[in-house]
């Protein structure tokens, strides 16, 4: 029987998390609708995980813990942050351009963030910005305890936890006790859910 242990992620661990979070996002229905072309250019697609993760691993106010089974593969990835995510850095993103954006799908969906989750009545917040699964590893409750652990974190600081929830993620953010506080229609059909847990 496996056994997951969570950790700190660090920098060695960061091509497996762009491979997992670029396989685990694929499908997901926000990143089909941002990268249109995530197929076609699928190295753009992992690339911009990496670029992500990257930044994030060395920003104050992020914390990003992986599930690793038996001391194996890295199979889960969480990031956890403390304020409001920043917009993607602009100039690496005309170094780096990403062929699997629709450039403005992605403006607009930036621009809906700002007005879907209420973060002023937050000041003192985690804010779960990425829960990624291995599609292999997923439905064996791995998702579960690494929201637990930001659970636990914010539950020891005395502050709320926040997120923006896909139409997926929804069901487990509920059953954990997360309330629906906002919802914006990025288009029709397509909701984010902006979430809290007090």
């Amino acid at each position: 029987m496996s056994r997951t242990s969570l950790r700190p992620a660090c920098a060695q661990d960061l091509p497996a998390l762009a491979d997992l979070a670029a396989q685990a996002m694929l499908e997901d229905e926000l990143f089909a609708h941002i990268c249109p072309h995530r197929y076609e250019h699928y190295s753009d697609f992992r690339y911009g995980f990496l670029r992500r993760l990257k930044k994030r691993l060395v920003t104050p106010g992020y914390v990003m813990i992986v599930a690793v089974e038996n001391e194996g593969p890295h199979s889960e990835l969480i990031p956890l942050e403390r304020k409001l995510l920043d917009l993607e850095d602009r100039y690496l993103a005309l170094v780096y351009p990403d062929r699997s954006v629709d450039p403005h799908r992605l403006e607009h969906y930036t621009a809906s963030l700002v007005d879907c989750f209420p973060f002023s009545k937050y000041p003192e917040l985690w804010f779960l910005a990425t829960v990624a699964v291995d599609p292999g590893s997923q439905r064996r409750g791995i998702g579960r305890q690494l929201v637990q652990w930001g659970l636990h974190q914010a539950l020891d600081e005395k502050v709320p936890v926040g997120l923006e929830a896909s139409v997926k993620g929804t069901a487990l953010y509920e059953k954990l006790g997360f309330q629906r506080v906002n919802t914006v229609e990025l288009i029709p059909g397509l909701p984010i859910r902006a979430m809290l847990y007090e």
